[in-house]
């Protein structure tokens, strides 16, 4: 049987970490490539970094998806928000 978890996260950052944040976010995705997505047309089209990381919502929701530890632990993230509070 599979349980299913809630987990709230509050992060509080100053503008320099936010920063960082994207970078780090972005070279995550730099060493992958080009990001593949579906576009608004239904068009797959490939995004660089600093297209698909384009703020510290995409970079924070980014680095918790790619986060080997919870790969290790085989935990399967379903969902993943972010907002500024």
């Amino acid at each position: 049987m599979r349980s299913r978890f809630r987990l709230e996260v509050d992060v509080v950052l100053g503008d320099d970490e936010a920063a960082n944040v994207i970078e780090v976010a972005r070279q995550y995705i730099a060493a992958e490539g080009e990001v593949p997505t579906v576009g608004e047309s239904g068009v797959v089209q490939t995004l660089r970094p600093e297209e698909f990381i384009d703020g510290i919502e995409d970079a924070l929701m980014e680095l918790l998806q790619r986060n080997h530890l919870l790969g290790s632990g085989r935990v399967e993230v379903e969902r993943v928000a972010c907002r500024s509070t």
